[in-house]
């Protein structure tokens, strides 16, 4: 797949995050045994892993916008630069077996910077690595 093409499925996978995950939007772009490091394996287990964030972030800051700001692809790696913006208005609860703590909801606006690494292969995306720490984020003195 071209530099551009692995770009494209970047793109499509940030857009799927920004609102509700659609399972079928998971379905076209993720292979069937992705690897969302550390710890998930297999298209079903990812699935449910972004279902499970996505509500923490529902939750917590339902006005936010997550715009893409820059992505790098090299043959099969490809780096998304994302940034959150929005408003804690609701707890940030950790779910499942993810590292981190409860936040409380602070009413003020917040800003994240996240950076996302994937792999592409036969036109989908077989790997992703998550690099940004929402609790520290939202814990940071206004």
């Amino acid at each position: 797949m071209s530099n551009e093409g692995s770009k494209d499925l970047a793109r499509k996978l940030a857009l799927a995050e920004q609102g509700d995950v659609n399972s079928d939007v998971l379905d076209d772009l993720l292979s069937h045994d992705c690897v969302l490091y550390p710890s998930w394996s297999g298209l079903d287990a990812i699935k449910s892993r972004y279902f499970e964030y996505q509500a923490m972030f529902n939750e917590a800051i339902p006005d936010r916008t997550m715009t893409v700001t820059d992505v790098v692809a090299e043959g099969d790696q490809v780096v998304v630069f994302r940034e959150l913006q929005g408003t804690h208005t609701g707890d940030f609860r950790w779910r499942g077996t993810s590292h981190g703590e409860d936040v409380p909801a602070s009413g003020e606006r917040v800003q994240m910077h996240f950076v996302t690494r994937l792999k592409v292969a036969d036109g989908r995306i077989s790997f992703i690595q998550n690099f940004g720490n929402p609790t520290e984020a939202l814990r940071r003195p206004r």
